[in-house]
């Protein structure tokens, strides 16, 4: 599980932005085995993590915020 830290520190996004923010993420995200299998291994949360940290400017532009 990646900890809410991770979003709020590492990422400087607001509680609310959370969610909306993993779904910018998966929108070009292969998540096809998650989904169809329900199950997130280590891997894929690394790889979730690699890909927040290079969306996230994409992500506050998107939204007006601050960078």
């Amino acid at each position: 599980m990646i900890p809410e830290d991770f979003f709020t520190v590492d990422l400087e996004l607001k509680k609310y932005q959370i969610m909306s923010f993993v779904l910018f993420v998966f929108e070009d995200f292969e998540r096809s085995l998650i989904v169809k299998y329900g199950i997130c291994d280590n891997k894929d949360l690394i790889r979730f993590q690699m890909q927040s940290l290079k969306v996230i400017s994409d992500f506050k532009v998107k939204n007006n915020q601050k960078i």
